[in-house]
């Protein structure tokens, strides 16, 4: 979820037993890149998920073509993934993974 007023991701958060997404961006940020922008910006996630809702209903309907379509366009907005970008942690169980596989292998 990237907020509207400058682009940035924003945080999950949790206020009085709801769930929010943040944007908090600092004071002198905002005057440095010269942007309008209150410290903290608040999405609720119930106003979010209806909207989200009738979105999948309509992007993973019947056609099947439309399927096909959908998932094309979402993996094509993924980041690429190189070598580069992969966790410590996942780099460590991909290297545990195949010591496994050359076990099996043997």
């Amino acid at each position: 979820m990237l907020c509207g007023l400058c682009g940035r991701k924003m945080q999950s958060h949790q206020a009085h037993g709801a769930a929010y997404y943040r944007c908090r961006y600092p004071n002198e940020y905002a005057l440095a890149n010269h942007v309008q922008h209150p410290r903290n910006v608040y999405v609720a996630e119930r106003d979010i998920v209806p909207a989200l809702d009738n979105w999948l209903l309509k992007a993973f309907a019947p056609p099947p073509h439309r399927l096909t379509d959908t998932i094309r366009r979402l993996h094509a907005a993924q980041p690429e993934a190189g070598p580069s970008t992969v966790a410590p942690e996942i780099a460590t169980v991909n290297k545990i993974i195949a010591a496994c596989d050359a076990k099996l292998v043997q």
